[in-house]
C-alpha cells in the first residue's frame, strides 16, 4: 500500500523522537560550581537577606530627597470667621537631611555585608558537602573494585582445588573475603547515598544528578603576606566590621544634626481670600539640650569604639584562619602526593602476589594480605584526595572567598 507523503513525515519525526527523547530528558551532571549556584539560588536566608537590603535602599534614597512642602489650614468660627492658610517648604541649609542619608547608606552597607558573609558561608556548607558526597562516590568505585579482585581470587581458588592442586581452605577463605567485602560495599553505598540525600536536600532538588569529578580549584601559589593582605582587604567579616563603625558614627550626626536650626520658605493668605498674603522665612533654633542629644551622641561613640575594637579583632581572627588554613593545605597535598607513591607499590606488589598464588607459588594468606593492602591503600588514597579539597575549601573560605 502506497505511503502518503503526510504519513511519511509523521512516522520519521516519531522515530526521531524516539531516539532523541532519552538523550533530552538526560539530566546534565552537577559540577561544583553548579552547586554553589543552585544553593544560593534556593536559599531562604540569602532571599530574607537580600529583601532587606534592597529596603534599605529605598529608605537610603528616600532619606536624600529633599523635604516635601507642607498645606496648612487653621480656622476659627465665633463672631467673626477667620481662616490662615499657607504652603512651607523646608530648605534644609544646613543638610541635615544629609546625616540621615549617611546613616541609611551605612545600614544599607551592613546589610549587604551581612548578606556577603551568609553567601560565604553556604558556599562553604555546600562545598564540603558536595566533597564530602564526591568522597563517598569514589569509595563506592574502590569497593567495587575491591569486590572485583575477591572475586577473581575466589575463582582462581576454585579451579585449584577443582584441579586437585589445593586444600579447600584458601578456597573458603576467598568465598569468606568475598562476602565481606559484599557487606562493605552496601556500607559503602549507604554512606553515599545519605551523603547524597544531604546535598540534594540543601539544594532544594527532588532528584540529584550525578556528581562530575572535578575538585575545587587549588589557589595560585603566593606569599603568605599576599594572602593576609587579600583577606584583610575583601573578606566580608572585615567589610562587615569596617561597615559596622559607620553606623553609629552616622547616628551621632544625626543626633548632633538636631542642635542646628531650620529654615521654611512659607507663603500664606489670610481670610477673607482678599485679605493681605505674602511670603516670609521661619527659623526655629533650639535653645537648650537638658541631655537627650548629649546622651544619644555618647551612646554612638562609645558604640563606635567597640566596633572599632572589634575591626581589630576581626583582622586578628582571620590571619589566624588564613595562616592554619594555609598550613593544612599544603600538609594535605604533600600527604596525597607521598601515599601515591604507596598506592602504585601496593598495586605492584598484589600483581606479582595475584600470579604466584595462581602458579601455586605464593601461599593465600600472602595474596589475601596483598589485597587487603590495596583496599586499604585506595580507600586511604580517597580519603587524602578528600583532605585535599576540603582543605582547599577552608582555605578559600579563610579568604573570604575565590581568586
Amino acid at each position: 500500500m502506497p505511503c502518503s507523503p503526510l504519513r511519511a513525515a509523521g512516522l520519521l519525526l516519531g522515530c526521531f523522537l524516539w531516539l532523541v527523547g532519552p538523550l533530552a530528558a538526560q539530566e546534565p551532571p552537577l559540577t561544583f560550581e553548579r552547586a554553589l549556584s543552585l544553593a544560593r539560588e534556593q536559599s531562604p536566608e540569602l532571599q530574607a537577606r537580600q529583601a532587606t537590603v534592597r529596603s534599605l535602599e529605598a529608605r537610603e534614597k528616600g532619606a536624600g530627597s529633599f523635604p516635601n512642602p507642607l498645606l496648612h489650614l487653621s480656622g476659627v468660627v465665633g463672631t467673626q470667621t477667620e481662616s490662615d492658610q499657607y504652603i512651607s517648604q523646608p530648605l534644609d541649609p544646613f543638610d541635615i537631611r544629609g546625616a540621615s542619608a549617611d546613616l541609611a547608606r551605612a545600614e544599607r552597607l551592613v546589610a549587604q555585608a551581612r548578606l556577603d558573609v551568609s553567601g560565604l558561608e553556604l558556599d562553604r556548607e555546600v562545598g564540603l558537602l558536595y566533597v564530602q558526597a564526591l568522597a563517598e562516590q569514589r569509595r563506592v568505585e574502590s569497593h567495587e573494585q575491591s569486590l572485583q579482585l575477591a572475586g577473581k581470587v575466589a575463582e582462581i581458588a576454585r579451579r585449584r582445588y577443582d584441579a586437585g592442586v589445593s586444600t579447600i581452605l584458601p578456597m573458603l577463605r576467598a568465598e569468606q573475603e568475598r562476602a565481606d567485602q559484599e557487606q562493605e560495599l552496601l556500607t559503602a553505598r549507604e554512606h553515599y547515598d545519605r551523603s547524597r540525600a544531604s546535598l540534594r536536600i540543601r539544594l532544594a532538588l527532588p532528584t540529584l544528578p550525578t556528581l562530575t569529578g572535578e575538585a575545587p580549584p587549588l589557589p595560585v601559589a603566593r606569599s603568605t603576606s599576599d594572602w593576609l593582605a587579600m583577606a584583610e582587604e575583601s573578606h566580608p567579616e572585615m567589610l562587615l566590621a569596617r561597615q559596622s563603625v559607620a553606623v553609629p558614627a552616622a547616628e551621632a550626626d544625626v543626633a548632633n544634626a538636631g542642635r542646628l536650626p531650620t529654615l521654611d520658605l512659607e507663603g500664606y493668605r489670610q481670610s477673607p481670600f482678599s485679605g493681605p498674603g505674602g511670603v516670609r522665612l521661619v527659623m526655629e533654633v533650639p535653645l537648650f539640650d537638658y541631655g537627650s542629644i548629649r546622651g544619644k551622641v555618647a551612646e554612638a561613640d562609645q558604640r563606635r569604639l567597640a566596633a572599632e575594637a572589634e575591626v581589630e579583632a576581626k583582622r586578628r581572627e582571620v590571619a589566624t584562619r588564613v595562616e592554619v588554613a594555609e598550613i593544612s593545605l599544603k600538609t594535605a597535598e604533600l600527604r596525597r602526593q607521598a601515599w601515591q607513591e604507596s598506592v602504585a607499590r601496593s598495586d605492584r606488589l598484589l600483581e606479582l602476589a595475584l600470579r604466584g598464588f595462581e602458579g601455586g607459588v605464593t601461599p593465600y594468606l600472602e595474596l589475601l594480605e596483598a589485597q587487603r593492602t590495596v583496599s586499604r591503600a585506595r580507600l586511604e588514597a580517597v580519603g587524602r584526595d578528600e583532605a585535599v579539597q576540603r582543605s582547599t575549601i577552608e582555605f578559600w573560605y579563610s579568604l573570604g572567598g575565590r581568586r
